[in-house]
């Protein structure tokens, strides 16, 4: 078992299921054909987002300032943790299978694209300055003070979030089990 890593707040990082990458070229903009091609990277304090296989649909969620009490009592309840990912029981055996490799990027080779986000771009190939395997995505996410709900279906608690004063990314939703009448 690989040990736990910590990300360094001061860099970048590109999480992947691929071992190999060497450089990262720039592709286009999957939903924005219209846009240039980028290379896509996360703030070191929000990649707990990405430590989960590429196509698992998952809802993170943070309070900020913006979140009202009302929100932080509702979805937080009596935890004390920052961020809380919800996931699908169905995408377990895959998340405990999953190794991820964290490639880490000086921001100078990047512009940020979406400060709420976390998300910084890069017009140009970028090489990584190191790469850390995770092969333990559950025990991660729990050395970064993540609070991981496991739930059958995640869509009311997607139409909840998504109506709540709460910071979340919900990623990769189209792979979610149907909603439930």
């Amino acid at each position: 078992m690989t040990k736990l890593w910590q990300p360094n707040p001061a860099l970048l990082y590109h999480l992947s299921e691929d071992a190999t990458i060497s450089q990262f070229a720039p592709r286009p903009h999957p939903r924005k054909p219209e846009h240039p091609p980028i290379v896509w990277a996360i703030q070191g304090s929000l990649v707990a987002n990405y430590l989960l296989p590429r196509d698992c649909p998952r809802i993170c969620m943070r309070c900020d300032q913006q979140t009202s009490p009302d929100d932080q009592t509702r979805f937080f309840g009596l935890s004390n943790a920052q961020t809380i990912i919800a996931i699908e029981h169905a995408w377990l055996d895959r998340i405990r299978a999953t190794t991820l490799y964290a490639y880490a990027f000086e921001q100078a080779d990047f512009e940020l694209a979406d400060a709420a986000a976390g998300y910084w771009i890069s017009f140009r190939h970028v090489d990584p300055i190191a790469m850390h395997p995770i092969d333990d995505l559950l025990g991660q996410l729990v050395s970064l003070g993540v609070e991981l709900h496991v739930m059958p279906n995640l869509w009311r608690l997607h139409d909840s979030v998504a109506q709540s004063s709460l910071q979340f990314s919900m990623i990769r939703m189209r792979n979610a089990t149907a909603r439930s009448e």
